[in-house]
């Protein structure tokens, strides 16, 4: 199950990035270090925007982990969207990270006898899963419909126009539903992710606008597996 639990994952050359970008001088160095130790400061100081613009810089080789690299580049384009929430931003940088593997965008850990080719597979197992595989299962529906849409809206498109494949506004209710669903359901709630997923219900076309334009503007994306289809190849 993805959490908000990305900025807990920064590795200890993160935090050697953080404090050298940030440092100009050995009090810096204490100043910054005694503020990543207390968590509400240590949001302010990833929003920095001198992190994002040393890692966008082509002539600044980093050692980085994806999680700071996709919370830096997800917090500045929500943010823009007029979405503040951090715990939205680490959600949607963990999913990213997560889902840099393609074997993950098709199963989930907690299921692991179980692979999806389609959408439709998806909604068997979720009249036969018991609480805990549903909060999974639609949280994935969820992810998967705005990862697509988000950093590979041209391919959905295409195959909509040329193929007869769903559309991008088929991938939007699918993913405000089940986000939906997911966020009124108790274990999101022990989980303290019921007002992470209400976010990403109630915006959900505007955080797949602000991740297409991190796709368009940051990233050089190779070509994604099949869509999760009803049956569409």
């Amino acid at each position: 199950m993805i959490r908000t639990n990305c900025r807990v994952q920064f590795s200890k050359e993160d935090i050697n990035f953080i404090v050298e970008t940030l440092s100009k001088t050995p009090e810096d160095v204490f100043r910054i270090n005694s503020l990543i130790g207390d968590e509400q400061t240590f949001n302010s100081v990833l929003d920095h925007p001198a992190l994002l613009a040393r890692i966008l810089d082509s002539s600044d080789q980093v050692n980085i982990s994806s999680h700071l690299y996709f919370y830096l580049l997800t917090r500045k384009v929500i943010v823009s969207s007029g979405i503040t929430d951090y715990d939205v931003s680490d959600y949607l940088a963990s999913m990213l990270s997560e889902f840099s593997s393609n074997a993950r965008l098709t199963t989930v850990p907690e299921m692991i006898e179980a692979s999806f080719s389609y959408i439709s597979d998806m909604l068997i197992l979720l009249r036969q899963a018991n609480p805990q595989q549903a909060l999974v299962l639609q949280a994935h529906i969820g992810n998967y419909s705005l990862f697509m849409t988000g950093l590979f809206l041209e391919r959905i498109e295409y195959r909509n126009r040329f193929r007869g494949a769903p559309s991008v506004s088929f991938y939007e209710g699918m993913g405000t539903s089940h986000y939906r669903a997911v966020s009124a359901h108790p274990l999101a709630g022990q989980m303290e992710l019921q007002s992470v997923f209400r976010c990403l219900s109630d915006n959900f076309r505007n955080v797949r606008l602000a991740l297409n334009i991190m796709s368009d503007r940051f990233l050089t994306l190779g070509e994604p597996p099949p869509p999760v289809l009803f049956g569409a190849s």
